[in-house]
């Protein structure tokens, strides 16, 4: 199992920076990280350019929390489908990362973490020790290397 995408695995983080590119109503963009793109989603207009034009993955989870009252009212019915379109082409248009991708088969990837997400990871804080996380970062980044192992 792999356990915290830190270190060797900081790559399977959507906080690593790694450039891919996603034609979006009727234009191509460049998305800086896979957070550029899952943050942006979660607004339209003003606000999903402003965490575009971000320039670091940190500074789009701030804005997104420091906007919240913004976030569109589907945003629970497609975030799921959102990390995995991020995620898919980070690891498709990056073929380094697409090979440190593969080379994590047969490891379980979990999403570990200390600031309390237990949707998208599995949190180990003292607050959050009697709750199992959902891990689907981990369930989407395995998902996405089954694809390109096929």
């Amino acid at each position: 199992m792999i356990n915290q995408f830190q270190n060797e695995f900081r790559f399977l983080s959507n906080m690593w920076k790694a450039k891919f590119l996603m034609y979006q109503n009727r234009q191509m963009r460049l998305w800086k990280s896979s957070e550029h793109f899952y943050q942006a989603h979660k607004f339209e207009g003003e606000h999903f350019e402003n965490v575009y034009n971000l320039e670091s993955p940190y500074e789009t989870k701030k804005y997104a929390k420091n906007n919240a009252k913004y976030i569109i009212p589907i945003w629970d019915d497609i975030k799921d489908d959102v990390m995995a379109e991020a995620v898919l082409n980070k690891f498709t248009q990056n073929y380094d990362l697409k090979l440190l991708l593969i080379n994590t088969t047969p490891h379980y990837l979990v999403e570990g973490n200390t600031w309390c997400d237990n949707y998208w990871g599995n949190c180990s804080c003292g607050y959050c020790t009697n709750i199992e996380g959902q891990n689907k970062l981990g369930i989407t980044l395995m998902a996405v290397r089954n694809i390109l192992t096929k």
